[in-house]
C-alpha cells in the first residue's frame, strides 16, 4: 500500500502524492539505459517525479516541461 500525501501547489492545484517503490526504482534504472549519458541523471529524475504523481498523473515528459 503506498503512503498518499495531498499537497496544493500554485500552478497545479490539489495534487496527490505517493510513495515509490523499489520496482519502480529499478524501472527508472533501466529508462536510464536508453537515452544518451549526458541525458541520464535528468531521466531517472523525471521517471521518479512522474511515479510520485497519483493525482494529476504526469508523466516523464511532463516533468521535464
Amino acid at each position: 500500500m503506498r503512503n498518499l500525501i495531498r499537497k496544493d501547489i500554485p500552478g497545479l492545484g490539489t495534487v496527490t502524492f505517493g510513495s515509490i517503490t523499489v520496482g519502480m526504482t529499478i524501472e527508472a534504472h533501466n529508462v536510464t539505459e536508453q537515452v544518451e549519458e549526458s541525458d541520464q541523471s535528468n531521466a531517472f529524475a523525471n521517471f521518479v517525479l512522474a511515479s510520485m504523481f497519483v493525482e494529476p498523473q504526469k508523466t516523464p515528459e511532463d516533468i521535464d516541461r
